[in-house]
């Protein structure tokens, strides 16, 4: 299915929110797993490696050894 103009526009402006919101929770502290929850992602790695601009560089990588 193809989406064309402000249906397109709404998809991509949702999906620019929940990146933003995702990022702005990890940068001001969140819990990772917390964040994995309200994403509704399967693993926390997902989370991880898709937000780890947004987390301090020491914790995601302990992050990442303990849950990888």
């Amino acid at each position: 299915m193809q989406l064309y103009g402000a249906q397109r526009d709404r998809t991509r402006n949702a999906h620019m929110l929940r990146h933003s919101a995702a990022t702005e929770m990890l940068a001001n502290g969140a819990p990772p797993i917390g964040v994995q929850r309200v994403l509704g992602h399967r693993s926390l790695r997902t989370t991880l490696e898709t937000y780890a601009h947004a987390c301090d560089t020491h914790a995601f990588e302990a992050m990442a050894h303990r849950f990888g």
